[in-house]
């Protein structure tokens, strides 16, 4: 096995564990929703309910950003309330994510997960001080670690950095781990462990694959750039970009080169991968009936699952190739790996090695396999779709 391949079997093997199981949040795919990861933090900093199953170490963990202790500075608990509305002349009612009242103290909430923040903070601040009717009060800006500078930014540019601290998921969390440590076994018998898992994983950080980042990120590029350039002649009325993932939202250690279709008849994302390139298909707007149909006629596939993903996605089509090369077998394929014997089921079909439709070659060689293929997808396509 050479030097790649190991480390690409690293990467593979740090993902499955990572995923081998699935929280509730996972099972009903709701893992990145921002609406159910604030109250699920909101419930756990309420001293009444999660709070109380926790000793309150998230409240905790937030009053020491500034300094400040439960229930010593803040006093006793009042109320609190998601989605605090915040009085406004304007039609729409502004709201911040989460108020919290307590004798001496009112603190609102700003919470951020896979969004940026660009908010009326200045609306939000009249609303905490109005409620606070003269106690003290605190602002927080709750996002991700990577996202804190960026914030810290947006925050300086505005004008709003002396009123709003900045607090991350890490630092909100911290502790926890250690708390479903000492509890029951996260499992689907204990729902607040797996709340407290999914608030963790928001935050948490790739282990071991900083190696691999470092020694094959170059590489990647290297072969991204050189293939950009080389298909550019062959699209001239399309969007050909690189895209290597929004590094605060989802990580991505595989970039991709997209090929955009200007009218929205399809997308090919080219990914360039440690192995090799791998060629999925789909629209950017959605589903196409009409482009599923097309790309049944044509190639055999597999329904996308990334190395993220905990699900297939019905709508994007990774083609593939059969190892027993039979040119009749088209649409959507039972999922098999040639390097064994044996389907190998629960394998994401980025795993799969006949999703690998190019590999390198020390000449780059393969450049010029991969202009023909792109440009046999895109007349087809072209042509079934126009």
């Amino acid at each position: 096995m050479s030097d790649v391949e190991k480390k690409y079997h690293v990467m593979v093997d740090y993902y499955t564990e990572q995923h081998i199981d699935q929280n509730l949040l996972e099972i009903i795919q709701k893992e990145s929703s921002e609406t159910v990861l604030v109250n699920a933090a909101s419930y756990f900093l309420h001293p009444k309910k999660g709070g109380k199953k926790i000793g309150n170490k998230l409240l905790e963990n937030l009053m020491s950003v500034v300094d400040k202790k439960y229930p010593g500075d803040t006093g006793r608990f009042l109320c609190m309330k998601n989605e605090f509305p915040c009085e406004s002349k304007a039609n729409t009612t502004k709201r911040i994510d989460i108020m919290i009242e307590f004798e001496k103290y009112c603190i609102a909430i700003e919470a951020k997960v896979n969004s940026k923040l660009d908010n009326p903070l200045n609306e939000y601040s009249n609303a905490l001080i109005d409620r606070s009717d003269s106690r003290e009060c605190q602002q927080f800006v709750l996002v991700k670690k990577d996202n804190s500078t960026q914030t810290k930014d947006y925050l300086t540019e505005k004008g709003f950095l002396k009123n709003w601290e900045i607090i991350t998921w890490s630092q909100l969390l911290d502790g926890m781990e250690g708390y479903i440590a000492k509890t029951e076994n996260s499992s689907i018998a204990n729902p607040y462990n797996n709340l407290i898992e999914s608030l963790i994983k928001i935050d948490k950080k790739p282990k071991r694959l900083e190696d691999i980042e470092n020694n094959l990120g170059d590489d990647l590029d290297r072969k991204l750039d050189i293939l950009l350039k080389k298909l550019k002649p062959l699209v001239p009325n399309y969007n050909l970009y690189t895209w290597d993932g929004d590094k605060e939202l989802r990580e991505v250690i595989e970039p991709r080169l997209v090929l955009e279709n200007k009218k929205d008849l399809f997308k090919i994302d080219i990914c360039v991968g440690i192995r090799g390139l791998q060629f999925v298909v789909f629209k950017k707007s959605g589903y196409s009936n009409k482009l599923f149909k097309a790309m049944c006629d044509k190639y055999p596939f597999y329904y996308w699952q990334d190395y993220l993903d905990n699900y297939e996605l019905y709508n994007r089509f990774v083609i593939c190739y059969r190892d027993d090369e039979k040119e009749d077998v088209k649409g959507p394929q039972f999922p098999q790996n040639p390097s064994n014997e044996k389907p190998n089921l629960g394998i994401e079909s980025v795993k799969r090695e006949d999703t690998v439709l190019i590999k390198y070659d020390k000449n780059d060689d393969w450049l010029n396999l991969a202009y023909n293929k792109v440009k046999e997808i895109k007349e087809y396509l072209e042509a079934k779709l126009k």
